[in-house]
């Protein structure tokens, strides 16, 4: 039978890359997934015992939930990064608006818990104006 991980000249660097794509997408469903190795790879009841096939549903079972766990790691430092970032942003504004309301570089050094070096780096930055 032939499998389109290998050709003649030997194993197929497309049909591997193709089969991981498949066991770690995200996107398939486990049936989905077990549909496209049966007919793609000839990995089924077809050509396997019983007991291969429920080990073999098992690690596919496995490399989903490390997707789905994968996935799930990335939005989480996604959503970390996008707090960071946000922190900093309202930080820069809260600094800007006071510097524009009048309050010393030390009042908002003293509010902030920032050097007066680095207010004045965020001000001169961000508006121009050298304090």
């Amino acid at each position: 039978m032939f499998s389109p991980l290998f050709s003649k000249s030997g194993p197929s660097r497309r049909g591997l890359h193709r089969l991981l794509r498949v066991l770690f997408s995200p996107v398939l469903t486990k049936t989905q997934k077990f549909k496209i190795l049966r007919e793609e790879y000839g990995i089924g009841q077809d050509f396997y015992d019983t007991d291969m096939i429920d080990s073999f549903r098992k690690e596919v079972d496995a490399m989903c939930n490390l997707s789905q766990g994968v996935k799930e790691y990335g939005i989480k430092i996604g959503k970390e990064e996008g707090y960071i970032a946000g922190s900093e942003e309202t930080l820069v504004n809260i600094i800007l608006r006071s510097f524009q309301q009048g309050f010393t570089v030390e009042n908002i050094s003293s509010i902030t818990d920032m050097s007066i070096e680095k207010i004045k780096e965020i001000i001169w930055k961000e508006m121009h104006v050298k304090v």
